[in-house]
């Protein structure tokens, strides 16, 4: 008879991020085929900030879509950084090599005023698993929590949305 092994793995080999549609679209938009983000070895983390746990973060932007609270402070907040994100591109030319007046840096503009305007739904939650083992160690570690990461060319084959 054939035992099975009780000992726990000392690799995560999947780590976790809520995103919000909005956010998916402006990543689209300034860094083409790879995605901006934080993530946690863990879908809810006993230790670390509400900011650093995916768990928290989806049932905080879900509530807040769903009773169409357009002044919660986490969307608030959200919006603001995701607005200073375009800006920054803007008066940086973030990976644009067009002038000033260029049709890209138009669209830039334009983009800050659709985000300083998204509804409510554009703040849907979303759950991201990333499996680790195709980053190649390409993600930052030891910030404020030591479950948390940050990578900032994730490819489209290394996460899938497993809630929306």
């Amino acid at each position: 008879m054939i035992e099975f092994d009780l000992q726990l793995p000392k690799f995560h080999h999947f780590g976790y991020s809520c995103q919000t549609l909005l956010a998916c679209r402006v990543n689209e938009f300034l860094h083409s085929g790879t995605y901006w983000c934080w993530f946690s070895e863990e879908f809810n983390p006993d230790e670390g900030g509400n900011s650093s746990n995916p768990c928290w973060r989806y049932r905080t932007f879900d509530k807040a879509v769903k009773a169409n609270d357009f002044n919660d402070a986490y969307v608030q907040d959200a919006r603001e950084k995701l607005t200073n994100a375009l800006n920054f591109a803007l008066a940086q030319d973030y990976k644009l090599l067009d002038p000033p007046n260029s049709e890209a840096n138009v669209a830039l503009a334009k983009n800050i005023q659709k985000v300083r305007q998204a509804g409510m739904a554009f703040f849907r939650p979303q759950i991201w698993r990333i499996d680790l083992t195709k980053m190649g160690g390409r993600f930052s570690s030891g910030h404020q929590y030591a479950h948390e990461h940050h990578i900032e060319d994730l490819k489209c084959g290394e996460f899938e949305t497993i809630i929306e």
